[in-house]
């Protein structure tokens, strides 16, 4: 049972109070838990003090300081309604589960527009002051009785839970360096969740933005738009890993259900569905219940899972060096468990990507994930990023329905699968159906607003859809989020040139390039041509360095036709876009739909090729008219 706390006597003590020595007995102290007192220390000013020295969790506190925080804080705890929520004992299931006590809901954090907000109150508040003045004190007693009353009524009505962010968990190991392990338990929870069917769950990029953000739960509520945010901890001992949560509710900062659950490592698997379970249920029992697969789910090898968890860690880093390095640790875990569905599945993704990246030759990389891909959904069929790749094989192979299939079937195991949305996405571009796409579009950005991707494709939508203006503003947007991202230079270069400011194209072309890690000397000679010749010169100089490196890069055909068509050449870039397609180059596909290749469209070498990727009546539709 919890309660709120109360001073302890201050027997013998300074005049600083007595002194505590852990964040087990600051929380003990005001009656809530670690995490918590934790995230107020961070975001609230609690008045914790550390020792300077190499010692991990050195921290200490003084009962009297902490008073003084608490009674500062006070009156917008007692501005506020409590909410009539659910605070049960979570007891865990499973031989290595252990019972926690539930927490109480805090009261309001600080932030001032939260406040503002409570401290308005329902329209009738000054009404029992007035009977006071004209009524006798037991008639007083009876309106107030009445008042809370009907405040506790209008109160008991939340309303529902229908999105919902999780936090980065903290690393309570005690060693910085398993990072990656308590990021991929994020992971993995936010996976868990996302299965829900009529819940939204913000993708791990966005959230990953705010680890060690200093701002309440309401202030990254409204930012995201979520109802609810689940944090919590991560921590190991020996061979068991402990994990506890807590759901609150973003707006009010209000806690719902708090647990803990520990189990032996090989038991991860089951011990993260278990906790997604419990958020899940805790938010409603009328959403549509994650599949209890975790009891189908056999052990783990330890060693394997820490190899794939160190592959997620590089794999999010979204870079080639990533997919690479994500690449030798998935073939680790393969090597240490050869059913690790999960671990065959993610190789292919990263195969995948160092295509479309055309870091890979698309017919190695395909060719490498489909054994991979296939082998994964041999072992187990509900791995949603598992048919998320064959979808993305299956467009390298120009098979349109069979990659609409798969996505459908990715969507259907994960709605908030951000990668099979963005999939879908360029599907539906690639074969003319605007609409669609844009319901993808909005349904990527939903769950992950602050994702390179999801810009990304909100720029796609903007140019293969002619949106040039509206095209600009969300280009400088990106580039402000994310001014090193090369591909945001490239999409406002091609707004630019769509307008026909061929200077600040040029402009944005050099930033591209140096974004992307071109060499000092490859930069000094573009510069170079567009100082001497302009943009034009720029273009061809591009052109003339590209076409040197074609033998060694897989890049460059797809480019050379961009730029060839770019200057006018529209002989140059079909050779070249016949080129690319003979290498399956994974950009080819969207030539139906690039603007710049507008001139070119009804040359028959150009319908010849749209043909061939099954592609010629989408020609029809997007002819310019």
């Amino acid at each position: 049972m919890s309660a709120e706390a109360t001073p302890t006597p201050n027997t013998g003590a300074d005049a600083q109070g007595r002194r505590l020595e852990s964040w087990k007995e600051i929380a003990g102290y005001l009656g809530r838990d670690v995490t918590t007192v934790r995230r107020w220390e961070k975001r609230e000013g609690l008045p914790v003090h550390r020792l300077h020295h190499s010692k991990l969790g050195s921290i200490y506190a003084y009962t009297k300081e902490l008073d003084t925080w608490r009674n500062e804080r006070a009156p917008a705890a007692a501005s506020e309604a409590p909410e009539d929520r659910q605070t049960t004992d979570i007891v865990g299931r499973g031989d290595h589960t252990r019972r926690v006590a539930a927490l109480p809901a805090p009261v309001l954090t600080l932030a001032a527009g939260a406040r503002a907000e409570s401290n308005r109150g329902p329209k009738g508040t000054h009404w029992p002051r007035r009977w006071l003045a004209v009524c006798a004190i037991a008639v007083i007693a009876v309106v107030s009785i009445a008042y809370l009353t009907t405040r506790s009524r209008a109160g008991s009505a939340p309303s529902k839970i229908k999105s919902v962010v999780v936090l980065p968990l903290e690393n309570f190991t005690g060693d910085p360096s398993q990072d990656y392990f308590v990021d991929g338990i994020t992971d993995a929870l936010i996976t868990e969740l996302a299965q829900v069917q009529g819940l939204r769950v913000i993708s791990r990029t966005s959230a990953m933005h705010y680890r060690g953000a200093r701002k309440t739960l309401p202030e990254i509520s409204r930012e995201l738009n979520v109802d609810a945010v689940v944090e919590g901890t991560v921590a190991r001992s020996g061979d068991e890993v402990k994990i506890t949560a807590q759901l609150i509710r973003a707006s009010t900062d209000t806690h719902l259900w708090a647990g803990s659950y520990a189990r032996v490592q090989s038991d991860i698997l089951r011990l993260q569905a278990e906790v997604a379970r419990e958020v899940a249920r805790q938010i409603s029992d009328q959403l549509a219940p994650i599949e209890n697969k975790a009891g189908a789910r056999p052990p783990v090898n330890p060693e394997a899972y820490e190899a794939y968890l160190k592959g997620l860690f590089f794999w999010n880093k979204e870079s080639p060096e990533g997919a690479r390095t994500a690449i030798r640790y998935f073939q680790g875990a393969i090597e240490k468990d050869r059913n690790f569905a999960a671990a065959y599945s993610r190789l292919a993704s990263c195969y995948v990507s160092l295509a479309f990246m055309s870091e890979m030759s698309s017919s190695e990389a395909y060719a490498a994930a489909k054994e991979a891909v296939e082998k994964a959904v041999a072992l187990d069929d509900n791995l949603d990023h598992a048919h998320t790749a064959l979808a993305g094989i299956a467009m390298s192979d120009w098979d349109w329905t069979r990659a609409e299939t798969e996505y459908k079937r990715a969507l259907q195991l994960n709605p908030n699968s951000v990668n099979a949305h963005v999939g879908y996405f360029y599907l539906f571009l690639i074969l003319g159906k605007l609409e669609e796409a844009a319901r993808e579009e909005r349904a990527a950005v939903a769950s992950d607003p602050l994702s390179p991707h999801t810009l990304s494709i909100s720029l796609s939508s903007a140019y293969y859809g002619r949106q040039y203006d509206d095209g600009l503003i969300k280009a400088r947007t990106a580039i402000e989020l994310y001014p090193q991202v090369s591909v945001f230079h490239v999409f406002l270069s091609d707004f630019y040139t769509a307008q026909g400011k061929d200077q600040l194209s040029a402009e944005e072309i050099l930033l591209a390039e140096e974004s992307g890690g071109a060499s000092r000397e490859r930069l000094a000679a573009l510069k170079a041509a567009n100082e001497m010749a302009g943009p034009i010169g720029l273009r061809r100089k591009r052109i003339e360095l590209n076409k040197k490196l074609a033998a060694k890069q897989f890049m460059n055909a797809y480019d050379i036709a961009i730029d060839s068509a770019a200057v006018g050449d529209g002989d140059q870039a079909i050779a070249w876009l016949e080129r690319a397609l003979r290498a399956r180059d994974a950009k080819i596909s969207l030539i139906g739909v690039e603007p710049i290749f507008d001139n070119i469209r009804s040359d028959p070498r150009f319908v010849g090729l749209l043909r061939q990727m099954g592609l010629n009546q989408i020609r029809q539709q997007r002819s310019p008219s």
